[in-house]
């Protein structure tokens, strides 16, 4: 039997999704696995498979899918915010430091607040970053109160 469809998709993700819709998260997973390792390259197999893992609770294998499809596609902001997303659930802090300059550079303003909001409520901080990113982020975006009343908590 065939193991793609003619539009290059493997029938294995299409079977993952019929798994989805009778709930049966375990061949879900199964089958979006088997789906984005016949054809890793598409955005479709790798979303399967993401919503897969997330509703598995596997973080750490699903961080690395949501950091594929936001590279493969940065300007998606539902990639983005989950690639965000794990990136706090999974505590790596160094890359959400990095993803902060790479979000800036394409202003995406509400996923700035977030991280921002997000970093700032953490017990442990780099906080000559969280100056860095408040100053930038308020030179950037100088209306957003958010950002305002974090640097006014922040920045003296």
């Amino acid at each position: 039997l065939p193991s793609l469809s003619s539009n290059t998709i493997p029938l294995d993700t299409y079977i993952s999704r019929y798994y989805f819709e009778e709930n049966d998260i375990k061949n879900a997973l199964k089958f979006s696995y088997s789906g984005y390792n016949l054809n890793p390259h598409l955005k479709y197999t790798k979303e399967q498979y993401l919503k897969a893992l997330l509703l598995n609770n596997e973080f750490n294998k699903a961080l690395e899918i949501s950091r594929k499809l936001f590279y493969q596609d940065s300007n998606n902001e539902v990639y983005a915010e989950t690639y965000l997303d794990l990136l706090f659930i999974n505590s790596k802090l160094i890359e959400v430091e990095e993803l902060f300059f790479n979000l800036l550079k394409s202003s995406k303003e509400n996923l700035i607040v977030k991280l921002l909001n997000y970093y700032s409520n953490l017990t442990v901080k780099n906080l000559d970053f969280l100056s860095e990113a408040l100053f930038q982020s308020a030179s950037q975006f100088p209306n957003n109160t958010s950002i305002q009343n974090l640097s006014k908590n922040y920045l003296k």
